[in-house]
């Protein structure tokens, strides 16, 4: 992924989101395929997931899960990988984990140029209830399964779930 990508992301700040069906590494067991790329010299891109799987809830609702991913590349087949500032926040409902195969997710994809503080998480959550008090905002929880109720959530603004119906929107 470059600045001038013609993916449609670039380094320019701005969050972008896509729909996709992430296919399974092989045919048994549950790994995914997570190569983007391949060149000439064997270097290779690929996705590695960072950290657990998280679940989603609105209004105290299991309604799917988050994984977060980051971007690392290798330039030829000896060299270690080297992690990138892209990073891919990868959600599907129900309430099982890990995706069903075939199973289709939204990823919202970002360059990351400053890390993430909760401060921000909380300046970004009371501007979002200031503004809209209703608003059905999506958190993941922090604490063991057991104890969901005592559990913070990190709010994400401008990202709904449409219980409804069948789609995601901004």
């Amino acid at each position: 992924m470059q600045n001038n990508s013609s993916d449609g992301v670039g380094k320019d700040g701005l969050i972008r989101h896509f729909f996709h069906r992430p296919s399974k590494a092989y045919t048994t067991g549950t790994r995914k395929r997570r190569k983007v790329h391949t060149d000439e010299q064997g270097g290779e891109t690929r996705w590695h997931k960072t950290g657990k799987t998280r679940p989603v809830f609105t209004g105290g609702k299991l309604r799917g899960y988050k994984k977060i991913l980051v971007l690392y590349t290798n330039y030829g087949k000896q060299r270690k990988p080297e992690k990138t500032n892209w990073v891919m926040h990868q959600y599907h409902l129900g309430s099982d984990e890990e995706e069903k195969d075939g199973e289709l997710v939204v990823s919202k994809v970002f360059y990351q140029t400053q890390p993430r503080h909760s401060s921000i998480l909380k300046e970004a959550a009371g501007i979002v209830d200031f503004y809209n008090p209703a608003a059905a905002l999506i958190g993941y929880s922090q604490a063991a399964p057991n104890n969901r109720a005592a559990a913070s959530a990190h709010l994400m603004p401008n990202f709904e779930v449409h219980t409804g119906g069948a789609g995601f929107g901004p």
